[in-house]
């Protein structure tokens, strides 16, 4: 079991951000993200652990964005034909990378789902 990670009451592991997350601290998402923040989104899935907000990323013209999930396998929930679910989530980190030879950035987020709702 990694450091982070403890048994919850179910005696499934749960992470330390799953503990300790309060109602307080997620925000609605509304398709733009930050670093550290906790959201709450609707999100339509797929059979291939693929989750895509109903509200899209919002960027900059020059800018092209996309959500990688850490720990999809985790919620098999997440995985179906067709299922629309509310989750709450964390932004862990973001990665803005050049694509030349154009003026466009690639920019990933890389985040946790914390639960589903």
């Amino acid at each position: 079991m990694a450091f982070s990670e403890v048994l919850n009451s179910g005696g499934e592991r749960q992470s330390e951000a799953e503990r300790f997350v309060t109602e307080a601290e997620i925000l609605s998402f509304e398709g733009y993200l930050k670093e550290s923040a906790t959201y709450r989104a609707q999100v339509d899935c797929d059979k291939k652990l693929k989750l895509s907000p109903t509200t899209p990323l919002r960027m900059q013209p020059h800018q092209a964005a996309r959500i990688e999930w850490t720990n999809l396998r985790k919620f098999r929930e997440l995985k179906g034909p067709h299922c629309r679910r509310s989750i709450v989530f964390r932004v862990l980190s973001k990665e803005t990378i050049k694509a030349p030879p154009q003026n466009l950035w690639r920019v990933t987020y890389y985040c946790q789902v914390i639960r589903v709702e």
